[in-house]
């Protein structure tokens, strides 16, 4: 995304340098470098795409408080759940890492990949999910019910030491 920003700052200056310019050849050069510079980053931005929608990399903080016994990946929608997926995170303050290869068949429709929820159940009975997530590579801490700050059970982003 950086990238992406980058090259397109960099091509508006360089329009903007081309405008000014009383070289003809200078403008033209000019632009030909600022269109070499978005060719690049729109075949960067596509690859990150791609790459970001083929595999999920999740660091998984429990910030709740207390022991998770239950944490699943599942494709959004659906009622199989999978294996509980807890480990390191088990106790408060742990973390663990889970990286997803292989995109599930039914989270692919028209060449597009789904969504899927992370889902959580603390030793207390409270239960937490996000039923929106997108294969990344994200850091993701599991959050107690009464810090969330909307209706999401966890938050993005590693926890403030």
């Amino acid at each position: 995304m950086k990238k992406t920003f980058a090259a397109i700052g960099a091509s508006v200056l360089a329009l903007s340098l081309a405008a000014c310019g009383n070289s003809s050849s200078a403008a033209a050069s000019t632009a030909a470098a600022a269109s070499t510079a978005a060719a690049a980053a729109s075949t960067a931005a596509a690859e990150t795409t791609e790459a970001a929608s083929t595999t999920g990399v999740y660091t998984i903080y429990n910030a709740t408080g207390e022991s998770v016994t239950d944490l699943y990946l599942y494709p959004t929608g659906s009622s199989d759940k999978g294996d509980n997926l807890i480990a390191e995170a088990k106790e408060d303050g742990g973390h663990q890492t889970i990286t997803l290869d292989e995109v599930p068949a039914d989270l692919i429709s028209d060449g597009k990949v789904g969504h899927f929820t992370i889902e959580f159940t603390t030793a207390s009975g409270y239960t937490g999910s996000f039923d929106n997530l997108s294969y990344e590579t994200a850091p993701i801490q599991l959050i107690a019910e009464d810090a969330k700050t909307g209706a999401t059970g966890i938050a993005f982003g590693t926890p403030a030491e």
